[in-house]
């Protein structure tokens, strides 16, 4: 029924943590980890716990692209089931937050209504030290754009954790498009809730500081990217990537 995707970076030191805190992830079908772009040893060591773990529900696959959204398309692609979660290889929305996603996703309406959730990070419950003032800034001004031109109502656009039906990831010639548009996906996703009759929630999650390792995001040049991808939108009158 449920898909857990975890795009997975430079985190070889959150391994263990992470593979303790997928068994505590319930209502999951199967569990795939994507690792690309590791400048560490993330993928040997992924290779080697999950050996031992021995768990049948979680594979792991070596990205072939770039990107997170190119890992999420591929993790999407090995995945044999209708519903799609995404969560975050850094764990800095741990496991009770997500299983609430997946609770929420599953048990608010009937599955014939389709729907979209999402996290929303920026909330009082927010670490200090979880999010640079500057990346909060440019949060909320995405998530201000993302409304006016996706006439989306979300308050944190680019937050990684989301449930959302596989079907709405199936025109591979569209996915490729806004591939080369936002590498990170977060802001074509929202755009396909209207076009998919999708219902939208934003459920609050506690966003904690990394416990291990830094940030793989490059502020400055993945804010300029998705800037060009709401741009898009609004020369093409929304929701159609061309």
């Amino acid at each position: 029924m449920l898909t857990l995707l975890i795009p997975c970076r430079n985190e070889s030191g959150n391994i263990e943590n992470l593979l303790l805190s997928i068994q505590k992830i319930h209502t999951v079908q199967e569990v795939i980890i994507i690792e690309g772009g590791s400048t560490d040893n993330t993928y040997e060591v992924l290779a080697s716990e999950l050996e031992k773990l021995a768990d049948s529900r979680i594979s792991l696959i070596r990205q072939q692209g770039k990107g997170k959204f190119d890992a999420v398309l591929e993790g999407v692609q090995a995945s044999t089931t209708d519903h799609i979660a995404i969560w975050d290889g850094d764990m800095t929305i741990d496991y009770n937050d997500q299983n609430n996603l997946i609770d929420f996703y599953f048990q608010s309406s009937p599955l014939e209504q389709a729907r979209f959730v999402t996290a929303n990070r920026l909330n009082p419950q927010m670490s200090d030290s979880a999010m640079r003032p500057l990346n909060k800034i440019g949060n909320m001004l995405f998530a201000f754009a993302t409304k006016r031109i996706a006439k989306i109502d979300v308050p944190d656009a680019l937050a990684g954790s989301k449930i959302f039906p596989k079907k709405i990831l199936q025109d591979e010639g569209m996915c490729k498009r806004a591939l080369k548009l936002d590498p990170f996906g977060d802001l074509f996703l929202l755009s396909q809730i209207r076009p998919n009759g999708l219902r939208f929630s934003s459920i609050n999650c506690e966003y904690k500081s990394r416990s291990w390792g830094t940030t793989n995001i490059r502020r400055w040049s993945g804010g300029l990217a998705m800037s060009r991808f709401l741009l898009h939108l609004t020369l093409h009158k929304c929701n159609k990537i061309s």
